[in-house]
């Protein structure tokens, strides 16, 4: 009732997505009851009689724990492939490839491009697969990775026809699942409509959400008019007449808010103010003398306080599983007769209703009518029963889940924590033993969900989950294995400093009992590892000095030799904290140590790592020698050992992992060998597996392409490549880098020989002055000075390298 403009419009959007055969998403905006849902059931059933062959797949967005990260993508997963909640682990590998791998091999994906694509849908909706490529990534790669697969899986699906995706409440979403619908919607191709259902917080919140792209579109729905209002209560009841003064009542308190209209009309029914007569609603003499409460969740208050004690302690019960929810865990606190009695009579009342369907074998699945109905119910749950059922649900959910904890983890330590620290816990548990043990339950579940969470990539959540469970730490090493896990959370975004500094809280607590030295030992690497592999994480160079005592505070402590290898593995790589090892010169004085001493303790490692065949160690090892013998000078070692690992790099080894060994071949190519052919090869390899990935990645890989058509005498070719890496410089100037930093400068380089010096002047300033700081300029510079005819500063840049 009185929405056909909106109807019209998401028809209208339906006609583009078909004809234009491009992905649309529109975000549904209004208040609470307002008729979003309702719109697009209705638009669903009309878009399905238009296009018989659409698939409809839809996902929620959780309220629990504000907002279950990926939730709604994996309710569309499960819902695409057939796959319940309760499915033995065993068989998820099988549905995977079964519905997603037969739809992108129909596509015409490769059989590389599918494995990677069903990894990183499992990931997204933490189903665990073994052999799981993408947990090498880091965070930035990976959550591109997770993009694209996505984008992949749902080409796929519309290469079959038309696809409509109904993603609910999405104001109660993350930034992980936000930011991933933005990438699908950009990165997909075919017919494809998403619909997201919002509250207007929504656009509070992300006010840039689809960056002002077309294939982005917003319906808000308003109040209905008071015709409307008066229409939808007439095709309610069917009366003849209501009492003026009552009708008019009722326009006043609702609002125009059609669920208002509606539980205000079910109210009067239920309170006997109208009657049924011969198939009519009738209203009797009491109708005019009944008070209408002032606000919809009053009125859905009054419904329940009205209800026999059986089906409200039944809704109040089924209020604590969420908006969906089965008869089961209801069971645990009700005797399960009581249970199917009471849900029939709130079927009977509208309060909720039975899905055709069930992501439960054997169990019929119940959802609330509206969301605010499950919120006034759960309000009205009594404190002391709140926690004892959260963790009677926490419970039956761990049950349920068995082998695919993962995918419940955010939603068990919503339930335990809420049963240990939310309103009432201290009542609800008043055995000091019960007490522990249920906070002990919510501590290990919050970090396990945490670490989850950061396999997924989504680090903003796994931070807040962490705090949470520093939160609720009941001792030091509670409060430790919190720090560690925060600093993890930091480390792997690239937040140095936070990191170090999380890291060293947890050393304290460490290093207060020796009963804890293999802790000790795994978190000075940790710490060391972050300033040597990643320097340019931090606000600053770090210090050498500090690292190098973690090193050695951890070797001493080292239980075992993996633990000591990786320490030895850190101390070669300390070299690039100290002054002439990197192109730029990290750190502010020589390294005391010699290099080649700083070679054998890698070498050493490297050995370790091959006698116990620990792959990770072996390329970490690699990583750092290669570090070692370019500091060291010998460069033909150096080359080989590149090579080698070109050689021997697995086909199953991750895309971008790939493109950096590949990059690092090429560089070595084309700076040590000056083979610019081989370092072309090998560059354009890179560059297709960095296709679609971060800036970041991208300009490694566009660097050495522009380096090697430069030297080739190849100019033709290189204003495409440079428009491209100059595009991903303006995303991420990380300057410091220098296969960032230099891309512009080649290609002002390249303008200044052509004659084109504004063109040149003008990227070239993207860097700044390089007299400005000539310890940090770099040898393009120097060579764009003497293009551009500043020989003086070409030479201040050289003496200063020298």
């Amino acid at each position: 009732v009185g929405r056909q403009t909106e109807l019209q419009l998401l028809s209208s959007l339906l006609e583009d997505v078909i004809v234009s055969r491009k992905p649309r998403l529109v975000t549904v905006l209004g208040q609470a009851g307002i008729g979003k849902s309702r719109l697009v059931r209705e638009f669903v059933s009309l878009a399905r009689e238009r296009q018989s062959g659409a698939r409809v797949m839809g996902g929620r967005c959780l309220a629990a724990g504000q907002g279950i990260t990926f939730w709604a993508l994996a309710e569309i997963l499960r819902s695409a492939c057939g796959i319940s909640l309760d499915d033995p682990v065993e068989v998820l590998a099988g549905k995977l490839e079964a519905a997603a791998g037969s739809a992108l091999r129909a596509a015409g994906a490769s059989e590389p491009e599918i494995e990677r694509t069903i990894f990183a849908l499992a990931m997204t909706a933490g189903i665990v697969l073994p052999g799981n490529q993408l947990a090498g990534l880091d965070s930035e790669a990976a959550t591109n990775e997770l993009g694209r697969a996505w984008a992949r899986f749902v080409s796929a699906w519309t290469a079959g026809g038309l696809a409509i995706l109904v993603v609910e409440d999405l104001h109660w979403a993350g930034d992980a699942l936000v930011e991933m619908l933005e990438r699908v919607v950009a990165r997909s191709t075919g017919q494809m409509l998403v619909i997201a259902t919002a509250r207007p917080e929504f656009t509070e919140k992300y006010a840039n959400f689809g960056g002002g792209s077309e294939d982005f579109s917003t319906v808000t729905l308003r109040s209905l008019s008071g015709r409307h209002t008066q229409e939808l209560i007439e095709a309610l009841l069917r009366v003849a007449e209501l009492p003026e003064h009552v009708g008019a009542a009722i326009l006043a308190t609702a609002e125009g808010n059609p669920y208002f209209v509606e539980e205000i009309v079910q109210r009067l029914i239920e309170s006997g103010a109208l009657v049924r007569d011969d198939g009519r609603w009738i209203a009797t003499e009491g109708v005019g003398r009944m008070p209408l409460p002032e606000s919809l969740h009053a009125l859905l208050a009054a419904r329940i306080d009205a209800l026999a004690p059986r089906e409200k302690q039944v809704l109040q019960e089924a209020a604590i599983v969420g908006r969906v929810f089965w008869e089961q865990p209801l069971a645990r606190g009700i005797e399960l007769s009581n249970v199917r009695a009471g849900l029939a009579e709130l079927e009977r009342r509208g309060l909720v209703f039975a899905h055709l369907d069930s992501s439960l074998s054997g169990q019929v699945e119940y959802s609330f009518k509206h969301a605010l109905l499950r919120d006034v119910a759960y309000a009205g749950v009594p404190k002391a029963r709140r926690a004892r059922a959260h963790a009677e649900t926490a419970e039956w959910i761990e049950e349920l889940a068995g082998g695919r904890m993962e995918e419940f983890a955010e939603l068990l330590a919503h339930h335990y924590e809420v049963a240990a620290g939310g309103d009432g816990a201290d009542l609800a548990w008043p055995d000091q033993g019960d007490r522990e043990s249920v906070r002990s339950k919510a501590f290990e579940h919050l970090l396990f969900a945490g670490g989850v969470a950061r396999k997924r990539f989504a680090v903003t959540k796994a931070v807040e989950l962490h705090e949470r469970a520093k939160a609720l730490a009941g001792g030091d090493q509670d409060q430790m294995q919190a720090y560690e896990e925060l600093a993890d959370d930091h480390a792997s975004a690239y937040h140095g400093d936070a990191a170090a500094a999380l890291y060293e809280q947890a050393l304290e607590v460490a290093r207060s009992d020796p009963a804890l030295a293999s802790v000790r030992s795994r978190l000075c690497w940790k710490l060391a590892r972050s300033m040597v592999m990643n320097p340019g994480a931090f606000s600053i160079n770090p210090d050498p000095r500090r690292a190098e005592r973690l090193i050695a505070e951890g070797l001493a402590a080292a239980p075992d030799e993996v633990s000591r290898a990786r320490l030895l593995v850190a101390r070669g790589a300390l070299a690039r904290l100290f002054q002439g090892t990197e192109p730029f010169g990290q750190g502010e004085a020589p390294d005391p140590v010699p290099v080649e001493e700083r070679i054998g303790a890698v070498t050493e490692a490297m050995e370790i790592a091959q006698t116990l065949q620990q792959t990770d160690l072996l390329a970490s090892s690699r990583w750092s020698l290669g570090i070692l013998y370019g500091a060291a000078g010998r460069y033909a070692e150096m080359v080989q050992l590149w090579r080698t690992e070109l050689e021997q790099m697995a086909p199953t080894l991750p895309r971008l992992e790939r493109a950096d060994t590949l990059r690092r071949v090429a560089v070595n190519a084309i700076d040590i060998s000056g083979d610019f052919v081989l370092g072309l090869e090998l560059a354009r390899q890179s560059y297709v597996l960095t296709q679609d990935s971060n800036p970041h990645q991208l300009m490694h890989a566009t660097w050495a392409l522009l380096v090697a058509l430069y030297q080739l005498g190849r100019w033709q070719e290189i204003p495409t490549i440079l428009d491209e890496h100059v595009a991903a410089f303006r995303e991420d100037p990380a300057v410091l880098c220098q296969f960032v930093r230099e891309g512009p400068v080649i290609g002002a380089t390249l303008l200044a020989n052509a004659g084109k010096a504004e063109r040149g002047r003008e990227l070239a300033s993207l860097l700044g002055d390089p007299r400005a700081d000539l310890d940090g300029a770099g040898p393009w510079q120097a060579r764009y000075a003497v293009a551009s005819g500043d020989p003086e500063t070409a030479l201040a840049i050289a003496e200063a390298k020298a």
